[in-house]
């Protein structure tokens, strides 16, 4: 049975040829023992191959074994061989193959491996002192390693250093070729006689641009620690005044020069054509734009220029050379066209009204102005590519609009004149309305402009460009104020000192207006529905047509037409003001001609007028609320009237006016008149809105008081006359006056919900009164006890009349019918009755 794994051959009865080494080595397999003894034995040097002797197992004293018992070495064997099951355990025929072999061969083998054993332990030791050589030289090398990075190192540093040192020797001599370009530009600028130098080529690039890149230099913070730095600063920058005032000469002195030649030349052409002439006002026309924009486009560069450096710079030395050259330009430009404005004016008819002259005017100017615009564009203008965050055109366009104002001062003497004494308030409104359009046409157009279309969008027209509402505000002032003049002389005139003729509450009476009034010959507008404010003292728009205004309060009317006419012509604040105002005088002026007037009529004259003013206030945006500050002298009239009506006896002068008690300030009566007559600041704020609320409030309570009136009288006459005298006229007058008020209300109030609500306060009122009556009488247990009604009773029989009065249309009433001119006073003490045959 073979050995899994061996290598032995099957033909047990041939010996194995020696061979390789490796051959030898599987054949001569050791066991564990042979190994350990083998390593146990002490090691000799290496020999050569020759010198090997055989080996014996003689120096061996220890089995491996050792210490142990034979017990116990057959127990260790016996499991260690069962640990490889069996694998260890030689076959037969392994055991009959290693019999076979020879001793010699497994001596060789031995002696093979104890020469290679030596060989390679000279080999390690060989290789431990190469290694021990290379170890050194590393450590050699790492001092030389170190050496050279150290040399580097300074290498490097002093090769920063003069780097360093070099670019410094650059920027010195780059900073001081900058300083060394002082001395030649003071030089040729002081040298130079005329201003015919800015006109080289060298001049902008050798001089100009030099000194914008010293002046930068010298401005730079990080330059700021150089040694007298400030100086040179001072110095470039009077180069730079310098040389932009040759600029600002030159300029001025060919615009001036310019301007000297094209006056010759009209006044030439004048002479010999005459000044009315149409081929003069041409040629004229053609020097004054056309010759004069192609001289002075020659200037363009140049003014470019400064004005690039001043507005960039924004230094008011460079801004002062920048207005003077606007100055001149403006200056020549007025003086050649004032010839031609003046002749415009002195051609217009003075005795024209104010709308015409400015409908007639101002497209003049405005047209003057267009083709200022577009020479000044051509001629000073930066163009859009050259225009940054820093240079723009906004200063030109500044400059322009200043000398626009002055342009425009022919037009403000020629309207302000007309202005201060035009009366009309309607052609003031009017000539306000224009002016205002220019102001509605710049917001307009604001909204879709860029920030540099409205610079260079040269088609567009000139309210695009030029503000021509701040332009023509001058005179939009000076209309607005004299319409505030006017407006208060108005007010004064038709509001104020309006008094009553005593046909206001007649029938058919209709609002004939004088001549001097052109603000109430025009038809009043209805309000706008959505703006009433919502109340049941609120009139209905077919209620407010020109049939209505019947009984309408002829001030009132003019208040309400003035407002209209003025509204959103005026600054908000300052309607708002008049608006208080104006609704304070009327009521107040309505109360002095009416208030004390007695009779139903007169309230309900009030309640409508109130009303109707009420509607049209409410369409107006009223924010501001009217504050007026007075001195309160009441105190020192007090103290008058307590003097003088009293007692002037001695006691009671010294009780009254004695000196001050200090133990006692109660009895310091004359101390607390003397206070108390100091005279007071006194604010009151008038709101319009809820003053015609009150006033309003007030009519209606003293219409049911005044209404109620004849029906609680027979009630005061008890108990001097008897109940029952007392109690049918009570009755009667319920009968017979209760009917007569529905005519009377709608004939001023036509709209049920109003005639409800009075007859509702009416019903109160009298309810009340009676319900006294009735307590009073019942407690005195009068004879006529009999006749006395009860209070549910007569509550009941006004319902029953007052749905009998609601129910009838036209109901046929037993009225007093009276002309439109003749009044008289009732019993109660009412104003007549209407005729109500014209209402029907």
């Amino acid at each position: 049975m073979r050995r899994r794994g061996s290598s032995v051959s099957d033909n047990k009865g041939r010996r194995s040829r020696a061979g390789s080494i490796t051959s030898t080595t599987s054949v001569g397999t050791a066991t564990i023992e042979s190994i350990v003894l083998e390593e146990m034995k002490p090691r000799a040097r290496s020999k050569s191959l020759s010198e090997l002797d055989p080996v014996t197992n003689a120096d061996v004293t220890k089995p491996v074994m050792y210490p142990f018992s034979a017990r116990e070495k057959e127990t260790l064997w016996s499991e260690y061989t069962q640990d490889y099951m069996g694998s260890c355990i030689l076959s037969v025929d392994d055991q009959w193959m290693i019999d076979e072999a020879t001793s010699q061969e497994v001596l060789e083998f031995q002696n093979y491996l104890r020469y290679n054993y030596e060989e390679n332990k000279q080999f390690l030791k060989e290789t431990n002192a190469i290694i021990q050589d290379l170890n050194r030289l590393l450590f050699i090398g790492d001092q030389v390693t170190l050496q050279t990075v150290d040399f580097q190192k300074k290498s490097t540093q002093l090769i920063a250093e003069i780097e360093q040192l070099d670019r410094l020797h650059e920027d010195i001599s780059g900073n001081l070729t900058l300083f060394e370009k002082l001395d030649p530009i003071v030089q040729t600028l002081n040298t130079s006689s005329s201003g015919s130098i800015v006109t080289k080529d060298n001049f902008r690039h050798d001089i100009l641009e030099e000194l914008d890149r010293c002046l930068a230099f010298v401005h730079d913070p990080e330059h700021s620690s150089f040694k007298e730095i400030g100086i040179y600063r001072h110095r470039f920058k009077q180069c730079m005044i310098r040389a932009l005032t040759l600029v600002k000469n030159y300029i001025a002195t060919a615009i001036r020069e310019l301007e000297t030649a094209l006056q010759q030349k009209i006044t030439e052409k004048k002479k010999e054509q005459g000044t009315a002439s149409a081929s003069t006002s041409v040629l004229v026309d053609a020097f004054v734009y056309i010759q004069f924009e192609e001289d002075a486009a020659k200037y363009t560069g140049l003014f470019e220029e400064l004005y690039t450096r001043a507005v960039k710079v924004q230094d008011q030395e460079y801004l002062g050379l920048l207005n003077d050259c606007y100055n001149q330009y403006f200056r020549s430009r007025s003086n050649l066209l004032n010839s031609v404005v003046q002749q415009h004016i002195a051609a217009q008819d003075t005795s024209k009204g104010c709308i015409q002259l400015a409908q007639s005017n101002i497209p003049y100017f405005i047209k003057l102005m267009e083709r200022e615009y577009d020479i000044f564009r051509r001629l000073f203008f930066l163009a859009p590519q050259k225009c940054s965050h820093d240079v723009d055109n906004s200063t030109n366009l500044l400059s322009l609009s200043k000398w626009f104002e002055e342009l425009l001062d022919p037009l403000y003497n020629l309207l302000r004149n007309k202005i201060i004494r035009e009366k009309s308030i309607s052609e003031l409104c009017e000539l306000i309305s224009i002016l205002q359009n220019y102001d509605d046409v710049e917001e307009f157009d604001a909204e879709g402009q860029t920030e540099e279309s409205d610079m260079f969008h040269h088609d567009a027209p000139l309210q695009e460009k030029i503000h021509l509402g701040e332009l023509f505000r001058p005179i939009l002032e000076d209309a607005q104020t004299r319409l505030v003049f006017r407006v208060q002389a108005y007010v004064d005139e038709h509001i104020v000192s309006y008094k009553k003729t005593g046909r206001e509450l007649t029938i058919g009476h209709r609002r004939k207006n004088s001549v001097s009034d052109p603000i109430a010959e025009e038809p009043l507008q209805q309000p706008d529905r959505e703006l009433r404010g919502d109340s049941i003292f609120s009139l209905d728009n077919t209620t407010l047509t020109p049939q209505s205004h019947e009984f309408v309060y002829p001030p009132i009317v003019n208040a309400v037409q003035l407002l209209m006419k003025i509204y959103q012509l005026l600054n908000p604040s300052v309607f708002d003001d008049l608006a208080n105002a104006v609704v304070h005088l009327s009521i107040l002026s309505l109360h002095a001609n009416f208030g004390n007037v007695p009779g139903v009529e007169s309230k309900l004259y009030e309640i409508k007028n109130l009303m109707f003013l009420r509607e049209y206030i409410s369409t107006f945006e009223i924010e501001h609320v009217r504050r007026e500050t007075n001195l309160d002298f009441s105190g020192i009239k007090k103290m008058f009237s307590r003097f003088m009506r009293g007692d002037n006896t001695k006691e009671t002068i010294d009780t009254n006016f004695s000196a001050a008690n200090a133990a006692n300030p109660e009895q310091n009566r004359f101390m607390n008149l003397l206070l108390g007559s100091v005279p007071r600041v006194v604010n009151d704020y008038v709101d319009c809105r809820y003053e015609i609320q009150m006033a309003l409030r007030n009519a209606v309570h003293e219409f049911i008081d005044e209404s109620s009136r004849p029906f609680t009288k027979p009630l005061e006459l008890y108990p001097q006359q008897s109940l029952r005298n007392v109690m049918e006229k009570f009755m009667r007058t319920l009968k017979n006056e209760l009917p007569r008020l529905k005519p009377r209300i709608l004939a001023y109030l036509k709209d049920d919900r109003i005639l409800s609500f009075l007859l509702d306060g009416i019903q109160e009122t009298v309810m009340k009164a009676y319900e006294q009556f009735y307590s009073r009488a019942e407690t005195e247990k009068s004879e006529d006890i009999e006749h006395l009604v009860d209070v549910d009773v007569v509550i009941s029989l006004w319902a029953d009349q007052i749905s009998e009065m609601i129910s009838l249309d036209d109901p046929e009433l037993d009225l007093d019918v009276y002309s439109d001119d003749e009044q008289r006073v009732s019993e109660n003490g009412d104003v007549s009755n209407l005729n109500l045959n014209a209402l029907k």
